[in-house]
């Protein structure tokens, strides 16, 4: 093995621990990893194709002498075979970038994504998420049977907005859904026919995400059946 400054820095690594062995005499194989991320098996596959193979993300932990323990870390690496003059791999470059933080705020994005989920079916709420690119529609079962269906049911955009009454599609849903892509966020009621013929109201409210270039991209919202207390209120 050899080893950069900044790879012995970023790991807290020793160099005489390191540089000088054999791979496995300094990293023991560990049997925590998968047949994709291990790197015996990766190694061998480079050897035997002679191809570049990058690993997008494994655990592997760092020793922090500070606090005397072991710390949670994520790495990203690539693994570039060398040739010789005979064109057979003398060398494997491996390359590694700590990616803990991004693999932390994934998980972190992921437990708050469960907790809106929880919320959602603790309020009765359905939540959807419109792809204004391609008019990709993705919503949560809740949605469906707001809309009178059975949960598993698969609903698109159009089926919706024909089951949605047809005086307030034209004056409050498209006409609040381009002030939406102005302003940024959306909040209405309608009402809506279900397939037994019954008259339903329905609560929505959500944002507009943009792209760098401030371009609309995406609508999130949630929908509510708010049919009884709109009788109430009637």
């Amino acid at each position: 093995l050899a080893a950069s400054d900044t790879y012995l820095s970023i790991t807290n690594s020793i160099g005489d621990s390191i540089l000088g062995k054999g791979f496995f005499e300094a990293f023991p194989d560990d049997t925590g990893f998968d047949e994709d991320t291990n790197a015996r098996n990766v190694f061998t596959r480079v050897v035997k194709t002679g191809k570049k193979i990058d690993v997008p993300t494994y655990r592997f932990d760092v020793y922090n002498p500070d606090i005397k323990a072991f710390e949670i870390h994520y790495w990203s690496c690539c693994n570039t075979p060398i040739s010789d003059a005979g064109n057979k791999v003398a060398y494997i470059l491996n390359t590694v970038v700590d990616v803990t933080g991004e693999v932390k705020a994934k998980e972190a994005a992921l437990e708050s994504e469960n907790r809106l989920r929880l919320a959602a079916e603790a309020t009765a709420l359905a939540t959807w998420d419109l792809n204004l690119q391609d008019q990709t529609f993705i919503y949560s079962p809740r949605l469906a049977e707001i809309f009178g269906q059975p949960p598993e049911a698969v609903i698109t955009l159009d089926d919706i907005q024909k089951q949605v009454n047809a005086d307030d599609l034209k004056n409050i849903v498209i006409k609040g859904y381009r002030r939406a892509l102005i302003t940024g966020s959306y909040l209405y009621e309608v009402r809506i026919c279900w397939p037994d013929g019954s008259i339903h109201w329905v609560k929505t409210q959500g944002k507009v995400m943009c792209d760098e270039k401030k371009q609309p991209i995406r609508m999130l919202g949630t929908l509510l059946d708010i049919t009884e207390s709109k009788r109430d209120e009637i």
